[in-house]
């Protein structure tokens, strides 16, 4: 009994992990679409005034 309190306590451990490794992905895709569109508009706004 005690073996299989102790494989669910890590199925959970897991579980947490991949939540936590999910969201850190989600965060750096939103960050890189951010960032990406921050310096297409950059670059925009420096051809415009002739940087």
């Amino acid at each position: 009994m005690e073996d299989m309190k102790t494989q669910i306590a890590q199925m959970d451990a897991d579980s947490d992990i991949e939540k936590i490794i999910c969201a850190n992905l989600r965060n750096l895709r939103l960050s890189y679409s951010l960032a990406r569109a921050t310096d297409k508009a950059l670059k925009k706004i420096l051809e415009e005034i002739g940087v």
